[in-house]
Order: structure tokens, then C-alpha cells, then sequence
């Protein structure tokens, strides 16, 4: 290094500071590449899958949710609005799922990839066979059926009952009016009232056999209840056509009207019968508790398998981007250490080379100053400060030759005034030597003059480059601050990303509440339906027991008042004689009409109260059927909710812990900036030094110049002893005291 000219050594200095500063600038930019790559993978790949996965099954759940909404309800426009609710609910789902695609196609595995396509066949049959069940729930064909048979057809029934019972009314009056005395017209009426009741039971008959038909599921029965009703329309109509026909031409007008009024009756049960037949609420029931269940099952299943793997690969890429974090650090620090020795070392082996033997030549330069010439520089090298060095000893060796040649010459003239003249001649002589000599030795001051010139332009080119070297080191530090900006916008990424996990998180919380209110609603209206079915079951029990009872009642008035009816005749045949048993039969024939009458009443609304009995009772069955289906659907929704608010929450602390190993990157990229900031101080302070060494430099030019201009005097002073010489002949007084001149001259000097 010390024979190095002195450009090759500063061009060395700047390229190893190059060096090293761009191979920690390299080193830190592709560990960070590395990192962000994986940070971005986290962030656009499988947390964005995660989060998409997360919203898709949100959604399937809330569809599956507002279709069992839809079916239970029993009005059209609450179930068409809980139906439009999961039908949106399939469209959010397509369109998170297409997005999930494309994501899925970048960062997935082939098990993901599986768990996708299972997904999304569960799903394509669940929303087919939703279609079809939204399609017939909104239709609710039975609960209108059942509108038109508690409605219209019970007001048509009501009113040919009242028809009916003025009939009954009319008869019983004609019996009593007549008491016994016509008995043909007694049994004729008789006839008439037991066929007005038969019509009231075969109206019954119609109104349950419609009842039973739409809560029918079978075709077989469907098929059976049909013929029965068509026979007792057929009943209904030929009774009213044999009462209107043996009604009195009065009441002949009602019954008419009655006759009319079936041609009502059997419209609106054809259309009962039609209603049922479409059986919309049995079937999307059916369709939703069996189709449905599994193929939501089979999607619910697969959307959560593909959940939890991605929470795996999310946990995987964060344990990779941790060590890669951990190895970017270590890399970093080992690089940077690195450098900043050999970068230390080359420098301080440069500045010795540069500065240690200027010194000594300004060592030098201040002794030749002070008048010692026997001083020496002892630098052992072959750039351009140790050609400075040979050059500046050869000047001094030639002054202490020429200083000893003048003292010299001054003692001979002091001792030998006696040989003047020859002294003189010889000392012109040596005069104009002298001059000679020292004219060579002008011209040498000068070409040192000259070197430490060009030597103090490079110092200066040397301060130039290393001030390069400054500015190349805060551009390197600028650089590595972009870096650190790009981290702490990918930190900003992942915050993102945990606000969108937390939104998830909040509306899995509103699910699942939603679903556990659902929950209870549906056990709080199982129990009652429960309770509601065991009352009216024993209600039935009873009024069953009534009508047995009534029917007993109605056997014994029935045969009293034929017994009082045939007393009455054989009194009447009897004459004078049988005319108080006739009033004793009289008696109990009105008797046995009252118990009759009044257990007709009874056995009517005793029939009405089973008829209600019945219908409530198979509809709380069903009803209860139906919330058992719903208990069971919300659970599993409930447990889903759960485990996927759960997921949720394990997403955030990853994107959380994700943020803060980012938040770790961007302080170690700010303190590599730092490390560059010192490494551009390190080079200033080396133009620092370079531009003393040009400052030294000047010093050693200007002694120079000194020199050069104190060889000018010596030369005028031997041009003087030569002009001294010519006249020391006629003045020896001044030669003496030219001696004496000289001598003092060369006392300043140390020449050994």
C-alpha cells in the first residue's frame, strides 16, 4: 500500500466505500423484497381468502336462516319478504364466491382447491332446492285452503244450517200443534225433521272430509277423501231436494235459496280440493327438512374445512415471514459489522499512508526553517510523498555542502590576511562557482515548489472524491428511508386487514344472536304447543264422552216420543175411556220433544267443538313438527356461528401479531438509514482529513518558496563576495569585515 501512488490509494478508499455501502443497501433490499413479498401474499392472498371464505359462509347462513323464516310464515307478503332476504343472500354468496376464485387460484393448495369445489356443488344444489322451496312457500296454497274452509265455506255452512234448523224448528212446532191427532202428518214431519238433521251431519261430514283433504300429504288418501266428498255433496244435494219438495209451498223459498247456496258450496270446495292438491306447504316443508338440510350440511361443511385450512396457511406464512424477519436482522447487522471493519481498516491504512509522511515533511521543513540542515525524513516510500521526501533531502544535503564550502572560505580569509590577493582570485573563482551552484540549487527550490504543488491538487481531488462518497451515502440512506416508508404502508395494509376481520367478527356476533333468539322463540312455542296439545286432547276426550252421552239422550227422547205417539192413538181409539191416558201421553210426548230438542243442541255443538278439536289438534302436531325442525336448525346455526366467530377472532390476532412484526421491520430498516447516516459522517470527516492534507500541502509549498528565495540570497551574496574580490587589492579592511559577514551568516546553520 505505502508504494501505491497516492490516487490509487483514494480511488481504492472510494471504491471499498462504495463497495460496502452498496452491498448493505443490496443486502437490505432484497431481504425486504423477500419480506414484503411475503407480507404481501399474507395480505392479498390467504388473509383475503380468509376473510372472503369467512363472508361466504355468513351468508349461506343467513339464507338458510330467512328460508325457514319464510316457511314459517303463514302470511304472504312476511314470507315473500323473508323469502326476496334469502334469495339476496344467495347473490352476495355468488358474488364473494367468484371473488374467493380468483383468489383461491393463486394462493391455494389442491386440498383448498377440493374443498372449494365441494363447496360450491353443496351449494348450487342447496339454492336450486331453495328455489323450489321459496317458489311454493310464498304460494302457501294450504294455509289458504284452509282460509276458504274457515271462512267462506263456514259462513255458506252456517247459513244452510239455519236453514236447516228452521226446518227442525218448524217440524217440531207442527208436531206439538198437532198432538197426536193426525198421525200420518206426524210421521211425515217426523221424516222430514230426521232428514234436516241427517243433512246438518252430512254439512259436518263435507266440512271435516275438506279439513282432513288439505292436511293430506298421501295421494292415496287425497284420492279417497275426494270420493267421499263428492258423495256427500251428492247426499247434501239430494236431501235438499227431498226437503224442498216435502216443505209447504211457504217455505218452499228458503229451500230453494239452500239448493242455490250448494252450487256455492261445491265451487268453493273444488277449489279447497285444488289448493290441497298443490299441498305448497307440506312440500317446500318436506323439501327444506330433508334436500335442503343435507345439501346446506354438505356446504356448511365444506366452507368451514376450507376455513380452517386457510387459518392454517395464515399461521404458516406467519411463522415464514417471522424468521425471515429474524434472519433479515441478523444478515443486516452481519453485513453492516462487516463493512464497517474493513471499511475501517482500508481507511486508516490509507490515511497513514497519506498523512504519517507529510507530517514528517513538515517536521522537516520547520528544522531546515529553524537553520538545521543535518535533519533527515526517513519515509520508505515510492509515491509521490516519498519522491517529495528524496527531493527535499538532496536540497538540504546541497545547502549544508554549499553552507560548509562559504564557512570554509570565511576562515581562510580570517587566518591568512597575508595571502589576500591570491585568496582573492581564489575566491572570485569560488564566487562564481557558487553563484553557479547556486543557480542549480534555485532551480531545483523550484521543481520542489512544482511537486508539492501537484501534490496539493490531488489532496484536493482526494477531498472532491471523498465528499462523492459523502453525497453517494445520504442518497443510499434516502433510499433505505423509501424502504422504510414501504414497510410501514404494508403495516398499514395489515391494520386494514384486521379492521376487516373485526367487521366480520361484529356481524358473526349479530348471527349468532339473531340465531340464539330464534333458538328460544322456537322452544318458548314448542312448549306451549306442547301444552296447548295435551289440553285439547283432553277436550276432545271429553266432549267425545258428551256425545256418546247426547246420543243415548237422543235414542231414548226418539223412542218416548214413538211410545207417546202410538199411546196416543190407542187413546184416541179408545174413546171416552182412554182419554186421560192420552193426556199422560200428551205429557210425555212433550217431554220426550224437549229432551230431544235439547239433545240435538247439544250433539251440534258438541259436533262443532270435535270439529275444532280435531283441526287444532293436527295443526299443533304439525305446528310442533315444525319447531322441533327449526330447534334443530338453529342449533346447528348457533354451533356454526360460534366456531366461525371464533375463526374470526383467531384471524384478527394473526393480522394483529402480522402488523407488529411489520411495525418490528420498519424500526430495523430505519436503523440500517441510521447506520448509512454514519457511514456518510465517516466519509465527511475523511474530506475533512484530505482537505487538511491540501492544507499541509500549501505549507510545504510555501517553505518551499522560502527556500528557493534564501538560495537567491546566497546567490547575490556570492555575486557580492565576487565583486568584494575585485576591490579586496585596495581595501583590506573590507575584506576583513566581509569575513566577518560570512562567518555570522554561517553560524545559523547546523550542518552536522
Amino acid at each position: 500500500m505505502n508504494h501505491f501512488p497516492i490516487r490509487w490509494k483514494i480511488g481504492i478508499l472510494v471504491a471499498s466505500l462504495l463497495f460496502a455501502t452498496g452491498l448493505v443497501a443490496t443486502t437490505g433490499l432484497v431481504i425486504l423484497r423477500q419480506v414484503n413479498g411475503l407480507i404481501e401474499g399474507m395480505v392479498d392472498g390467504t388473509a383475503r381468502a380468509l376473510v372472503l371464505a369467512a363472508r361466504t359462509r355468513s351468508q349461506v347462513l343467513r339464507s338458510v336462516l330467512s328460508e325457514r323464516s319464510s316457511l314459517l310464515e303463514s302470511e304472504d307478503r312476511p314470507s315473500m319478504m323473508f323469502a326476496d332476504e334469502s334469495r339476496a343472500a344467495n347473490a352476495r354468496t355468488l358474488e364473494f364466491l367468484t371473488e374467493l376464485e380468483g383468489v383461491i387460484d393463486q394462493v391455494a393448495s389442491p386440498a383448498e382447491r377440493r374443498a372449494l369445489d365441494e363447496f360450491k356443488s353443496a351449494w348450487n344444489a342447496m339454492t336450486k332446492n331453495q328455489a323450489k322451496v321459496l317458489e311454493l312457500t310464498v304460494q302457501n296454497s294450504n294455509t289458504k285452503a284452509q282460509a276458504i274452509i274457515d271462512g267462506v265455506l263456514t259462513e255458506q255452512f252456517n247459513r244452510l244450517r239455519g236453514v236447516l234448523q228452521a226446518q227442525v224448528n218448524g217440524t217440531q212446532k207442527a208436531l206439538v200443534a198437532w198432538d197426536g191427532k193426525e198421525p200420518e202428518k206426524a210421521r211425515r214431519e217426523f221424516s222430514r225433521q230426521r232428514l234436516a238433521f241427517q243433512t246438518m251431519g252430512l254439512a259436518d261430514k263435507l266440512r271435516l272430509n275438506l279439513g282432513e283433504h288439505n292436511q293430506a300429504t298421501s295421494e292415496a288418501i287425497m284420492s279417497r277423501l275426494e270420493e267421499r266428498i263428492e258423495e256427500t255433496l251428492g247426499q247434501l244435494e239430494s236431501n235438499l231436494r227431498d226437503l224442498s219438495e216435502s216443505t209447504l209451498e211457504a217455505e218452499r223459498t228458503e229451500m230453494r235459496a239452500a239448493q242455490s247456496q250448494m252450487l256455492d258450496i261445491r265451487r268453493m270446495a273444488a277449489e279447497v280440493q285444488k289448493q290441497s292438491r298443490l299441498d305448497t306447504n307440506n312440500r317446500s316443508l318436506t323439501l327444506s327438512s330433508t334436500v335442503g338440510a343435507d345439501s346446506s350440511k354438505k356446504a356448511d361443511d365444506a366452507i368451514l374445512l376450507l376455513v380452517e385450512s386457510l387459518s392454517k396457511k395464515l399461521m404458516e406464512d406467519k411463522k415464514v415471514a417471522s424468521a425471515s424477519y429474524q434472519s433479515a436482522i441478523w444478515i443486516t447487522l452481519a453485513v453492516s459489522l462487516a463493512t464497517l471493519i474493513a471499511g475501517s481498516l482500508l481507511g486508516r491504512s490509507v490515511i497513514n499512508a497519506i498523512t504519517v509522511p507529510v507530517a514528517k515533511v513538515v517536521e522537516a521543513l520547520q528544522e531546515i526553517a529553524k537553520g538545521n540542515l543535518a535533519h533527515r525524513v526517513q519515509v520508505d516510500q515510492k509515491d509521490e510523498i516519498g519522491l517529495m521526501v528524496h527531493s527535499l533531502d538532496q536540497v538540504t544535503t546541497n545547502l549544508a555542502a554549499l553552507l560548509a564550502q562559504v564557512k570554509g572560505g570565511a576562515q581562510g580569509v580570517t587566518s591568512s590576511s597575508g595571502k589576500l590577493t591570491r585568496l582573492a582570485s581564489e575566491l572570485m573563482n569560488q564566487a562564481e562557482e557558487t553563484t553557479s551552484q547556486a543557480g542549480s540549487v534555485a532551480t531545483g527550490a523550484e521543481q520542489l515548489n512544482s511537486t508539492i504543488q501537484s501534490m496539493a491538487g490531488a489532496a484536493e481531488e482526494v477531498s472532491m472524491n471523498v465528499n462523492g462518497i459523502s453525497s453517494a451515502s445520504e442518497q443510499i440512506s434516502v433510499s433505505i428511508s423509501g424502504i422504510s416508508s414501504s414497510a410501514l404502508a404494508a403495516s398499514g395494509s395489515v391494520d386494514a386487514v384486521n379492521r376487516a376481520v373485526k367487521a366480520v367478527n361484529d356481524s358473526l356476533s349479530t348471527v349468532a344472536q339473531e340465531a340464539s333468539d330464534g333458538s328460544r322463540r322456537t322452544a318458548e312455542a314448542r312448549s306451549l304447543a306442547e301444552r296447548a296439545s295435551a289440553t285439547i286432547t283432553a277436550l276432545d276426550r271429553s266432549a267425545s264422552e258428551i256425545t256418546q252421552v247426547t246420543g243415548t239422550i237422543q235414542a231414548i227422547a226418539l223412542q218416548t216420543n214413538l211410545l207417546a205417539l202410538n199411546a196416543t192413538i190407542e187413546a184416541t181409539s179408545a174413546g171416552e175411556a182412554g182419554k186421560g191416558f192420552g193426556v199422560v201421553a200428551a205429557e210425555i210426548k212433550g217431554l220426550a220433544q224437549q229432551s230431544g230438542q235439547s239433545a240435538g243442541e247439544i250433539t251440534r255443538k258438541i259436533s262443532e267443538v270435535q270439529e275444532s278439536v280435531r283441526h287444532a289438534v293436527e295443526t299443533i302436531r304439525e305446528i310442533r313438527n315444525t319447531f322441533n325442525d327449526l330447534a334443530s336448525g338453529s342449533s346447528r346455526i348457533s354451533e356454526s356461528v360460534a366456531s366461525q366467530k371464533a375463526a374470526a377472532e383467531a384471524i384478527a390476532r394473526s393480522a394483529h401479531e402480522a402488523n407488529q412484526a411489520v411495525a418490528r421491520i420498519a424500526q430495523t430498516i430505519q436503523e440500517v438509514s441510521k447506520g448509512s447516516s454514519d457511514m456518510a459522517r465517516s466519509a465527511a470527516e475523511a474530506a475533512k482529513g484530505a482537505n487538511e492534507v491540501s492544507s499541509n500541502t500549501s505549507e510545504a509549498a510555501q517553505a518551499a518558496r522560502s527556500i528557493s528565495e534564501n538560495i537567491l540570497t546566497v546567490s547575490n551574496t556570492s555575486r557580492k563576495n565576487a565583486e568584494s574580490a575585485t576591490t579586496l587589492n585596495t581595501s583590506s579592511q573590507d575584506l576583513a569585515d566581509i569575513a566577518m559577514s560570512l562567518e555570522s551568516s554561517v553560524q545559523q546553520f547546523r550542518l552536522r
